[in-house]
């Protein structure tokens, strides 16, 4: 039996359209899973072409199996959220389209951005793989994609970043002390949002400081204050992956600003 891949539901509709089983006799296994009205899309479970369904039937005592057409094109209307816009633009993009072929277009609208290889791509606190389809990073119709953009500097441009730091403390600008020193002036809090719709989590830096100093702080305080991490996450500062081991004056934080948390691995 050949069904159109649409919604759960709708699959279980045409079904009883084509072979007379109501709906309410059905149940349908998908690898082993039995699949439900409120799972939603069915390319969104990994159902794909040829892909091969259990039909159970209530009704006839019976199993039977249903097998996915070739699927059509299925075009989504997405909104973009980056850097380089102060508000949210629209993108219309084909299911087959690959997570690096939206960063392209992405990147082709908003001349600003820098190159593609720059660019990451959020989904839901998830970090998008470029050689994906559109089709099979579980976005559906009118959903929000973050635009983010990683540091990227040279090894000549990093020494002459950390050089310009060396030269600030040297002059003072670190009260003498290095980086963590404690000196008057240099003192910033950040706040930080371990994840998303928890509270902002205060934590109180030096700005010679590396970002990396917040990981720890936070790993020691979620037991105690009850905010939960990701297993595995990495920092937002206005939109930017921030790095590490980079200081929170190279990062251009200041007083009171907001960093985020977002699941997900990123290689810099």
């Amino acid at each position: 039996m050949e069904i159109d891949i649409h919604t759960i539901h709708e699959i279980k509709q045409k079904i009883e359209t084509l072979a007379g089983i109501p709906v309410s006799g059905q149940t349908l296994v998908f690898n082993g899973q039995v699949l439900k009205d409120e799972d939603g899309m069915a390319f969104c479970l990994g159902i794909r072409e040829g892909s091969r369904i259990q039909l159970l039937s209530h009704t006839l005592g019976q199993a039977m199996v249903a097998e996915a057409p070739p699927a059509a094109r299925r075009s989504l209307r997405l909104r973009i959220k980056a850097p380089s816009s102060p508000a949210q633009f629209i993108m219309e993009v084909d299911g087959d389209e690959t997570v690096r072929r939206l960063k392209e277009r992405i990147q082709e609208r908003e001349m600003t951005l820098p190159g593609v290889d720059r660019l990451v791509l959020q989904l839901r606190n998830k970090v998008l793989p470029d050689d994906i389809s559109v089709s099979e990073s579980d976005l559906v119709e009118d959903e929000q994609v973050d635009v983010f953009i990683t540091p990227s500097l040279s090894p000549a441009a990093r020494w002459g970043a950390r050089g310009g730091i060396v030269r600030r403390l040297a002059r003072g600008g670190g009260g003498g002390g290095g980086i963590g020193s404690n000196a008057s002036g240099n003192e910033l809090t950040v706040k930080v949002m371990p994840w998303e719709g928890q509270r902002k989590v205060h934590i109180e830096v030096n700005k010679f400081m590396r970002a990396g100093v917040l990981r720890a702080e936070l790993e020691r305080r979620q037991a105690t204050e009850g905010f939960q991490l990701p297993a595995d996450y990495f920092f937002i500062h206005n939109q930017v992956v921030m790095e590490e081991d980079r200081t929170f004056v190279w990062h251009e934080v200041n007083q009171g600003d907001t960093i985020d948390v977002f699941r997900g691995k990123i290689t810099l």
